[in-house]
């Protein structure tokens, strides 16, 4: 009901460990702000995870890659989800083929200060 009437942005490929498509992320947008997030499942168009305010992708994403930046420095990004609220993030070396997958909302060594209640709010 609080969403009714905003947009939804595009489509955004979620893998899981495997490299696999595990999901879609759509942010809901409040003109330019992101007020919401959907998780649907691909092959069900079922949707299995929303929530009020910036998804983990678009809030604690960036901290992470800023205060680990050295394991991200050239490296391609691939979003991964395995499921609710098991979200990660691979880099890959495309020189060795090599990656390394992190999970990012749950690597305590990485302090964030990331206010997620800042953008809950009921239009």
């Amino acid at each position: 009901m609080i969403w009714n009437g905003e947009k939804i942005s595009e489509r955004i490929n979620l893998y899981n460990s495997d490299d696999q498509l595990s999901a879609y992320l759509y942010n809901i947008l409040h003109g330019n702000k992101i007020i919401g997030y959907v998780i649907v499942d691909p092959k069900t168009d079922k949707v299995v995870e929303y929530a009020l305010g910036q998804s983990p992708y678009s809030d604690y994403l960036s901290e992470y890659i800023k205060a680990k930046s050295d394991k991200f420095n050239n490296k391609k990004i691939t979003l991964l989800y395995d499921g609710p609220s098991n979200y990660g993030v691979a880099a890959g070396d495309e020189k060795s083929k090599s990656k390394e997958i992190f999970d990012f909302t749950y690597d305590s060594s990485v302090k964030l200060s990331v206010d997620t209640s800042k953008d809950a709010k009921i239009y």
